[in-house]
């Protein structure tokens, strides 16, 4: 026999297996509710259940705010034991993953802000990892670069800054972070790495070609005299090894000058540099996108109001001109 539930048309659709059902509504034979708030139980509750071909139900409240699901009695007394049987093993776990976790959290913090107070830590931490509130150092969407960036940044902005007071006063959003914006840059700067000074590499001196011997009155003489046939002057040589005045000039004049080094940039040098600018460039791309967002979702209104007020003058004006025509 199925069993009939209540009309769901006004209610958010789950999935073809996972129908949506109010809390007021009766519960189907042979199921119990689970309330949501144990990720342990409500995961188990669910795959054992699909993995028996079975439906489970999404309970919602009036509001249409899920607040658990509804599966077989049996699976969730079985998962309630497993559950019972393996705290204390999955407590020390999710103890190890969370002590990993602000490790590596601490690690990252140090090697990006290395002039960081110490003090300061541990506020850092504890906020950007807390559980359950979405923080940003439980994401998986972001890096762990981008998770220190962020979560240094919002803490200097909370602790360091009027930013908190400015919303309480009821300035913008938007208004707040530039105002306070100079003034978190400054801090950033002053935590960052320490910068180098720049170091002028030293000229090298221009290398300049060897000038040839001046020649004397009698080897002008000799050079303006008949060269003697090919036949002779190889003779000539192999009767005497030792190389001429005019062969060694030729010499010097035929070989290649060296060549100017220049000196490239270090590798390393140049990524420091990149480094230590790249939280107040970030910091300022970041506002900048967040400002030209918000900008053109304003403007976009703008525009969807005027073609309003546009459009509901023209059916006025048609129903006057229908009218009179009447």
């Amino acid at each position: 026999m199925m069993f009939s539930h209540t009309s769901m048309s006004a209610l958010p659709t789950s999935s073809a297996i996972e129908p949506v059902v109010r809390a007021s509504s009766p519960m189907p034979p042979g199921y119990t509710f689970v309330p949501k708030g144990d990720p342990y139980l409500t995961r188990h509750c669910r795959r054992q259940t699909q993995e028996a071909h079975q439906v489970v139900y999404v309970v919602v409240d009036d509001k249409k705010k899920q607040i658990g699901i509804r599966v077989p009695i049996h699976i969730q007394a079985s998962v309630k034991r497993s559950e019972i049987e393996t705290r204390s093993t999955r407590k020390q776990l999710v103890r190890k993953s969370d002590e990993s976790l602000e490790k590596h959290f601490r690690e990252a913090i140090l090697a990006r802000f290395p002039r960081i107070p110490h003090d300061e830590l541990p506020k850092i931490i504890h906020r950007a990892t807390a559980k359950g509130k979405g923080r940003v150092g439980r994401t998986g969407t972001i890096g762990m670069d981008g998770k220190v960036r962020l979560a240094v940044q919002a803490h200097i902005r909370h602790t360091k800054t009027d930013y908190d007071g400015l919303l309480r006063n009821g300035t913008e959003r938007e208004e707040a972070r530039r105002l306070t914006l100079q003034k978190a840059l400054d801090i950033l700067k002053e935590w960052g790495p320490i910068p180098k000074k720049k170091q002028t590499p030293e000229r090298t001196r221009k290398q300049t070609p060897a000038k040839p011997a001046q020649k004397t009155e009698d080897e002008t003489a000799a050079s303006k005299a008949v060269v003697p046939t090919n036949a002779a002057a190889e003779a000539g040589r192999q009767d005497d090894n030792t190389p001429t005045t005019t062969d060694t000039e030729t010499e010097i004049m035929d070989e290649p000058q060296p060549k100017r080094k220049l000196k490239a940039s270090s590798p390393d040098k140049a990524a420091r540099q990149v480094k230590f600018a790249s939280p107040l460039a970030t910091a300022i791309s970041v506002e900048a996108v967040v400002r030209q967002s918000k900008q053109a979702t304003r403007q976009q209104a703008k525009r969807q109001r005027h073609n309003g007020k546009r459009h509901r003058a023209k059916s006025r004006l048609a129903q006057k001109r229908k009218a009179a025509q009447a």
